[in-house]
């Protein structure tokens, strides 16, 4: 099966080379440029979602669709093994927040994360649909016609809140609002991440 992972990936992307280092164990890995598409339109990807997909299922039998900055995760297994097994035409993840929680050092890229943050937040806002056997019409960056249930055992590890200063210049460069109370109510639903998860990245 020939598969491949595509991200979206802006003028200030920080988390690049995490996301290839992790997908391209796995998957054949494409970064589509688009500069400053989401200064005025968070949504400015859902186009390329839709527009994508009959270029790369010409050549590939699966898509994962991943931003910069989200790690796709089983719980059972590698993704490249997880990949092997996929049989239906859309998969949806469980989404998590990697979050610097008060009082940890500033985030060191050149490091393994799970070494250095080690408290996640759920999101159901992040419970996307990332996996694609057949196409799909997006009608958001999150949803699809024709919702399907998340699969418990895949998880996604959003990497947007590992460091909080990184994030709010992040956001300033591209044009995106950046409120700490979102960060404060995200910390004070954090759980430790499990141990099975550790050297993942």
């Amino acid at each position: 099966m020939k598969r491949i992972a595509v991200t979206f990936e802006h003028d200030h992307s920080d988390l690049s080379d995490i996301w290839e280092g992790y997908y391209s164990q796995y998957l054949d890995t494409r970064k589509v440029k688009i500069g400053d598409i989401l200064r005025n339109d968070w949504a400015g990807t859902v186009p390329l979602l839709n527009g994508l997909q009959q270029e790369l299922f010409a050549k590939y039998d699966l898509i994962l669709f991943a931003d910069v900055d989200e790690i796709i995760v089983p719980l059972k297994e590698d993704l490249g093994k997880y990949l092997d097994k996929v049989d239906s035409p859309v998969v949806r993840c469980v989404g998590y927040n990697v979050i610097q929680m008060e009082g940890e050092p500033p985030i060191d890229l050149t490091k393994p994360i799970l070494e250095q943050r080690k408290h996640w937040s759920r999101d159901k806002m992040y419970d996307k649909y990332v996996i694609l056997t057949e196409p799909q019409h997006y009608t958001s960056n999150h949803h699809i016609q024709n919702e399907v249930p998340s699969d418990p055992n895949l998880v996604m590890l959003h990497l947007r809140d590992i460091d909080i200063d990184l994030a709010r210049n992040r956001n300033a460069k591209i044009g995106a609002n950046f409120d700490i109370k979102d960060v404060e109510r995200r910390r004070n639903i954090a759980t430790k991440i499990p141990e099975k998860f550790n050297g993942i990245i």
